[in-house]
């Protein structure tokens, strides 16, 4: 349901970005201008003012930014970094192979795409999220001469059969490949609107499509309220009214996408990605680390098997 306040997990991670963009232990897996973009989109929805990174400077805001990382744990926030170093990997990739339009479902405050479309602009780039977060997003770009003509930011709901229209739509807009990300997206939705995208975005892709999405794994206690994040960040969470509703076991994955006509060709997992990004780092956070999330690039069938079917084309000397 449609709030008029932007969601809570999106501000928790802007906040953890701006704050993992100042940690020296970690700021190196931070894109260039995450952690700035991030503290513009605080300034608009924290009632304490904009945080900046003069503010580091100040003994006070050292203690503060101290306290609140032991708090909600700076784990949580390692883990959306190394989560996005991954996403930001696979999207420079598909662009590589010549995507040239990415949909972002969910995108919060993420800077992805505020980033990337300045360096692409013969991408077009859309972003689907609540009134709430886009408003603030919307205004802050345009603020700050961010918000380029190869970005739109749409409002919609992802919990009312209007945004499969909206979905739609953005499917059927003209492309050569498109590809579509919903991070951290379907554990706060019901499995019937999960399948509902899915099979949206399987029936109307009208070319290449590829989907990089995460999934909760429901872990050892098989209850989706219960994670590793922290207790002040879940007991947030609860409050706020946003809790987990989806999760999937990684050995029914390959069964849950190929019935709705994906196939996926990257799953990779928490630990996985902290081996590759934290060098030295890994040994003292591999147990502190929330391990009950995958990382899963798909592509639609339909278009991967006709591509398959398609003779090779070979280089060389005309016969």
């Amino acid at each position: 349901m449609e709030t008029k306040s932007p969601s809570a997990t999106a501000k928790l991670i802007a906040t953890g970005t701006f704050v993992l963009a100042h940690d020296k232990r970690y700021s190196y897996l931070i894109p260039e201008r995450a952690g700035e973009v991030s503290a513009m989109f605080i300034e608009q929805f924290s009632r304490f003012g904009r945080l900046t990174p003069g503010m580091l400077k100040h003994p006070s805001a050292q203690l503060l930014l101290q306290g609140t990382i032991s708090l909600v744990k700076p784990y949580i926030f390692l883990h959306y970094a190394l989560r996005k170093r991954f996403i930001e990997e696979q999207v420079r990739d598909e662009l590589a192979r010549g995507t040239d339009q990415v949909l972002i479902l969910g995108a919060g405050f993420d800077t992805l795409a505020t980033r990337l479309h300045r360096e692409f602009p013969e991408v077009q780039f859309l972003e689907l999220d609540s009134v709430a977060t886009q408003d603030i997003k919307r205004n802050v770009l345009k603020m700050y001469g961010l918000l380029g003509p190869n970005l739109t930011l749409r409002a919609v709901d992802f919990e009312t059969p209007s945004s499969l229209a909206v979905l739609r739509r953005a499917l059927r807009l003209e492309h050569r490949r498109m590809l579509v990300i919903a991070e951290g997206l379907f554990m706060y939705l019901t499995e019937d609107r999960v399948h509902s995208i899915l099979n949206e975005l399987s029936s109307h892709a009208t070319a290449p499509t590829s989907l990089l999405f995460s999934a909760l794994t429901p872990g050892p206690s098989a209850k989706l309220s219960r994670r590793t994040s922290g207790a002040l960040t879940n007991l947030w969470l609860q409050w706020s009214g946003e809790q987990f509703r989806w999760a999937i076991e990684r050995g029914d994955l390959e069964h849950f996408l190929t019935e709705r006509g994906l196939s996926a060709s990257v799953v990779t997992s928490p630990v996985d990605l902290s081996s590759r990004y934290l060098g030295t780092n890994f040994a003292k956070v591999r147990h502190k680390i929330p391990k009950d999330e995958l990382f899963i690039m798909s592509e639609v069938k339909r278009f991967s098997e006709a591509a398959a079917s398609t003779p090779a084309k070979h280089l060389g000397a005309a016969a």
